[in-house]
């Protein structure tokens, strides 16, 4: 399983190529480019900061190795396989789904690509997750456990040491394990003790931008956040292929 550290809300490729520049050796930065349906018809939504338009979408993603990109699909209904199809054509190496899942039976007509399943502790079900996960074996699954939704909220350490042991119990090391929710530089340590235990993934948003309207990536929070990552999340012998 790929474990990244992730920067949802990049808008351009500069942004990806400072957050590479300054990525701690041996890390894979996950490139989080937003999609909704309102920009995806070119319709600007409530934090349109953060929604590129479609058009510039290929050219944020990076061909850099060391870059995991993915394109954060966010809908309140069940996205079509003509939508996803629409997603894939945009670029990226997979998806992460925000809010309602697609169809298990439509999840199964995506092949390689890597799926990631946003989990909503308090909203999201055991049960509704498990038949997303049944549509999901053509792919490399992950769940990332975020209470925030990319508002800044902190995560709670009890909440997502339950949330992963819910869904380990389930799966086993079939599904990649990522938390978020309120991360920077300052909030990271907070859950070090979690992303230690589960090998888990970690992605940050609201807290590393300014500004209204979704705001924009601020740089030198960008990079603290990817500095603290690095120590907490320095590969094992095993990763390093040691």
């Amino acid at each position: 399983m790929k474990r990244y550290v992730g920067i949802t809300g990049f808008v351009n490729r500069a942004e990806v190529d400072f957050a590479l520049s300054v990525l701690p050796e041996g890390l894979t930065l996950m490139c989080g480019v937003l999609v909704s349906a309102k920009s995806l018809a070119g319709v600007k939504n409530k934090w349109h900061r953060r929604y590129p338009a479609p058009e510039e979408i290929a050219g944020i993603f990076s061909p850099d190795p060391r870059c995991l990109n993915l394109i954060h699909y966010c809908s309140d209904t069940p996205p079509p396989w003509d939508t996803i199809r629409d997603l894939a054509r945009l670029g990226g190496c997979g998806f992460q789904f925000n809010g309602a899942y697609p169809e298990p039976d439509t999840l199964l007509r995506i092949v390689d690509k890597m799926i990631v399943l946003q989990v909503r502790p308090g909203k999201t079900t055991p049960d509704a997750f498990r038949a997303a996960v049944s549509g999901t074996w053509n792919c490399e699954t992950h769940a990332l456990i975020d209470g925030s939704g990319g508002m800044g909220r902190e995560a709670d350490p009890r909440t997502l040491a339950a949330w992963a042991t819910t869904i380990s119990g389930y799966f086993g090391s079939d599904i990649g394990l990522g938390f978020a929710g309120g991360l920077d530089a300052d909030s990271l340590p907070r859950i070090a003790h979690e992303v230690r235990t589960w090998g888990a993934s970690i992605d940050a948003e609201g807290r590393l931008r300014d500004g209204d309207e979704g705001g924009t990536l601020n740089l030198d929070k960008a990079r603290a956040y990817l500095r603290a990552a690095g120590e907490i999340m320095a590969p094992t012998a095993q990763e390093q292929g040691r």
